[in-house]
């Protein structure tokens, strides 16, 4: 019986079924995937600003307000720049 809390190795002949309906699917578009890593094992690197630590200093936070602009909220023709409905920045993806 498994202690609660020890760590399983995954079956690779299942992980390797999985990759080859998933590559067999044809479908255009994008997949994600999640890992679940420690704080310690988090990175935050930005073009122009460096790397980040975490938590973010106070310093940072300016740093990074340096190079972000204001974010607008809405869909299409109906996008809009209202600091007093939302009231925050963002860093294009370029970044």
């Amino acid at each position: 019986m498994e202690q609660p809390g020890a760590l399983v190795t995954p079956d690779t002949r299942v992980i390797d079924r999985i990759a080859q309906v998933l590559a067999s699917t044809g479908a255009p578009g994008t997949f994600a995937t999640r890992r679940t890593a420690s704080a310690d094992e988090l990175h935050l690197d930005v073009v122009g600003v460096g790397e980040i630590p975490l938590p973010v200093s106070p310093a940072s936070a300016r740093r990074l307000c340096d190079i972000a602009h204001p974010a607008r909220y809405g869909l299409r023709d109906q996008t809009l720049l209202d600091r007093n409905v939302r009231d925050v920045w963002e860093i294009g993806t370029a970044r």
